[in-house]
């Protein structure tokens, strides 16, 4: 397991106002999975195309901290499951 301040996200394709559409996960379960938010054309790929993998950086110090908290847990549940 990686512990990153990467989101994987899936580009669903551009809004009536020009914003791109992502969706935030990889079908896994977590807080921020399955949610949608508004991307500016500026900040994606001149060629992008519906269902392209995207990885945004996590910019608030709060959701980056909670992040690393969640995936230490895991890594060491996983090691404590071994």
């Amino acid at each position: 397991m990686i512990i990153s301040n990467l989101i994987e996200c899936t580009f669903l394709g551009f809004d009536k106002d020009g914003f791109g559409i992502v969706r935030i996960g990889n079908n896994k379960t977590g807080p921020m999975s399955n949610q949608t938010f508004k991307v500016a054309k500026k900040f994606l790929p001149e060629k992008i195309k519906e269902n392209d993998i995207l990885y945004f950086e996590l910019i608030n110090e709060e959701i980056k901290t909670n992040r690393q908290k969640n995936l230490a847990e895991s890594v060491l549940k996983e090691i404590l499951e071994k």
